[in-house]
């Protein structure tokens, strides 16, 4: 053989029934068996939470940008919303005391956000506060456009925050209507269908803390100020 001869090069491939069609099958099994393994791990790993307490002497809680609430001798219970995933990572709190301060301007924020990720037909929600109650304003988009302004005196029955309609102003709608229009427009914001978060009554709009913001307990009391609006908790003072 000449030195400028080519030597092919030698290439192996399995014949049928070799022993390599039994290694990738190996290698097949194995890999499922390792992505069913890093599954379970994974499974294993983030458990449904069990039923906890939280207790806040003061401190602040930011639930969103520009969203925040002040706590103070705050005591609760987070209780998962069902016993499996993924219900059981959305959990209610259960007040039993607590006193929680939100300005006029994290209101406003929390319905601007759900306002903006929804198809409600109100702009420009705005909630501001003084001592003598809440005053909403908005405009409620249609082929005019429907500026209106509710003011009135904040209570509370126990489970829900009232506002009561003292000074209506609308342009050409009766009170009764606008106030229709109005809850069902911000209840198009709420997560829950089966859970009315905002109730018109005769001349009222009432607000659910439960179905609003997942707080769930007894309300002793609600004052309103200039900064905004305050809520005070007591399961000790619960209506039976």
């Amino acid at each position: 053989m000449s030195s400028d001869s080519v030597v092919p090069k030698q290439t192996h491939r399995c014949q049928p029934g070799a022993l390599c069609g039994v290694a990738l099958i190996r290698s097949s099994l194995f890999l499922v068996v390792c992505v069913f393994s890093s599954t379970k791990l994974y499974a294993q790993a983030v458990p449904c939470p069990t039923e906890s307490s939280i207790s806040i002497s003061r401190g602040w809680f930011e639930a969103s940008p520009g969203v925040r609430y002040q706590l103070t001798n705050f005591r609760a219970k987070l209780i998962p919303k069902g016993k499996s995933a993924p219900q059981c990572y959305a959990r209610t709190t259960a007040v039993s005391q607590a006193q929680i301060f939100v300005t006029s301007e994290s209101l406003t924020r929390v319905f601007a956000q759900k306002l903006q990720a929804s198809n409600s037909k109100i702009r420009d929600f705005e909630v501001h506060h003084d001592a003598d109650g809440a005053t909403l304003t908005g405009t409620i988009k249609k082929v005019i456009p429907l500026h209106f302004s509710i003011q009135g005196p904040v209570t509370t029955d126990g489970t829900l925050i009232r506002l009561t309609a003292k000074s209506v102003k609308a342009d050409g709608i009766p009170v009764k209507e606008l106030l229709k229009l109005i809850g069902a427009e911000l209840n198009t914001l709420l997560p829950l269908k089966n859970l009315k978060g905002i109730q018109v009554e005769e001349g009222s709009l009432s607000f659910s803390p439960e179905a609003v913001a997942d707080l769930k307990g007894h309300i002793a009391s609600v004052t309103t100020s200039s900064q905004g609006l305050t809520l005070r908790y007591d399961s000790n003072k619960a209506r039976r």
